[in-house]
């Protein structure tokens, strides 16, 4: 008789909602099939501590022998086993399979960590609704599989979790969409070509569009300050800020008024520019190609001092 309600026991099958698997194939070529990022996770649709089911895009064979790891259920311990995939089905114009994957080889650890997460599955609420009056309650998944009453209408109710399914099959939807794509816009066309020369010449590193945006909006123009203030504040070393302020003096843009002292007093068209790359900085919808073309101009400054 204990043997009977074991054998029930290890047959009960817990359908999943959140929960993934990866898995390579287990034969001594597997790694050549590896893409760079590792094995993909595929949606969990059920699991006993005999074997489970998930769903895949990949073409699996019968009798293919797996390795397995489980993890993502709340509260429970990730699991590495090994298995073979003893049935597939394939899912009607979704590119989907069905994979039903039987467990070999379960060491005495993974056959307790399979209890464990047996025993958190079992634990786990389940949203159950009355087809009769539509009433919602939950019960935890020790019960799925079995019948009782409603506790609105008394009515008899099934306990099953209709919404594990959709849910692993909205994972791999999700997955199926491809990456959006982020076109890089055409600098001549997003910038006016006289700031796009300036950020070129002026403005050829991002520490130097910090420091310019920091004289601009924290210092203000015609007013002094030291190497020393601009690098504690941008927390950059202070030989790098004063290069910065150096090559600026060189575009008047910034004026050396003693010893690691300048005035930030743009004049003449050299201000129009400072005030108009200022202004394209706090629009979001020029912001990315003033960066970009920063970006740029400091990839050649490298590029001409390696060569040097």
């Amino acid at each position: 008789m204990a043997s009977r309600k074991s054998n029930e026991r290890r047959s009960r099958r817990y359908a999943l909602r959140n929960c993934s698997l990866t898995f390579t194939r287990a034969n001594l070529f597997s790694f050549l099939r590896r893409g760079k990022k590792g094995p993909a996770k595929q949606p969990l649709v059920n699991l006993s501590l005999t074997g489970l089911q998930f769903l895949t895009r990949q073409k699996m064979r019968l009798e293919e022998k797996l390795r397995l790891f489980i993890d993502g259920v709340e509260g429970a311990p990730p699991v590495a086993l090994e298995g073979r995939v003893v049935w597939t089905r394939q899912v009607p114009r979704q590119g989907i399979q069905r994979v039903g994957v039987e467990f070999t080889r379960v060491s005495h650890e993974a056959e307790r960590s399979l209890e464990a997460l047996e025993s958190c599955v079992q634990d786990l609420a389940l949203r159950v609704v009355c087809s009769g009056c539509g009433a919602a309650f939950t019960v935890k998944r020790r019960y799925e599989g079995a019948r009782g009453r409603c506790p609105k209408c008394n009515r008899p109710v099934e306990v099953v979790d209709r919404e594990a399914e959709a849910a692993a099959f909205a994972v791999l939807a999700e997955a199926k969409r491809p990456p959006t794509r982020v076109h890089q816009p055409v600098l001549s066309q997003k910038l006016p070509e006289e700031i796009q020369k300036f950020i070129q010449r002026a403005v050829p590193s991002r520490l130097h569009l910090a420091v310019l945006q920091h004289l601009t909006i924290q210092i203000g123009l015609g007013t002094v300050t030291s190497t020393k203030h601009l690098a504690r504040s941008l927390q950059e070393k202070e030989h790098a800020i004063e290069g910065v302020l150096k090559h600026f003096s060189d575009w008047y843009i910034a004026k050396k008024m003693g010893v690691k002292a300048y005035n930030f007093a743009p004049i003449g068209d050299t201000k129009k520019k400072v005030l108009e790359l200022m202004r394209l900085c706090k629009n979001p919808q020029k912001r990315g190609a003033v960066l970009a073309t920063v970006i740029a101009s400091e990839k050649d400054l490298k590029k001409k001092k390696k060569k040097r």
